[in-house]
């Protein structure tokens, strides 16, 4: 299991079972991390606990006919096979549910990546404000999620490193 930016980062050509969350790379729902052939592997459950311990770390997941399902009442998201909320208020773009091809389809310190919409860096998505709020950064780590070119200025700004500037089509 890797460190990653976006899906595509975890699927080789031997596994193509694994989605980046929270920049890990895990096992898709369903899917267990295989230890000697290094690649997820498909399982049946039998038990709620299975869905949480064997992929995603999904709190929302339950065993329904040995298949890990999402619990009512979520479904599960396409891209990042996370269990969402159907209830969440949808007045406002969130990067968890909008499908994006450049930066007009998104909303407020949003920005559009993998054809998501995503939070700009220093921004984190907030389901109180159902949109993007501002998170000072304390490590560069912070700042890298998308641009690997950021760093962790003294005052809590993601900035670009010296040399580098931000890319207008993507306002970041």
């Amino acid at each position: 299991m890797n460190h990653c930016f976006n899906n595509s980062e975890c699927q080789t050509d031997l596994d193509r079972n694994q989605v980046c969350i929270k920049n890990m790379c895990v096992c898709q729902p369903n899917y267990k991390w295989n230890k000697t052939n290094t690649v997820c592997t498909h399982f049946n459950c039998y038990l709620d606990e299975e869905c949480f311990y064997a992929s995603t770390l999904d709190h929302n997941r339950i065993c329904s006919n040995n298949k890990c399902i999402c619990d009512k009442p979520y479904y599960e998201d396409s891209v990042t096979k996370q269990c969402i909320s159907e209830f969440r208020n949808t007045s406002t773009k969130s990067p968890i549910e909008i499908y994006c091809n450049d930066i007009n389809n998104c909303g407020l310190n949003q920005f559009c990546v993998d054809n998501r919409c995503e939070c700009l860096p220093n921004y984190e998505y907030s389901y109180v404000y159902n949109g993007c709020v501002f998170k000072p950064c304390f490590y560069s780590n912070d700042c890298t999620r998308f641009d690997a070119n950021r760093i962790c200025s003294n005052n809590g700004y993601c900035n670009c490193r010296s040399g580098y500037t931000v890319n207008p089509k993507k306002n970041m």
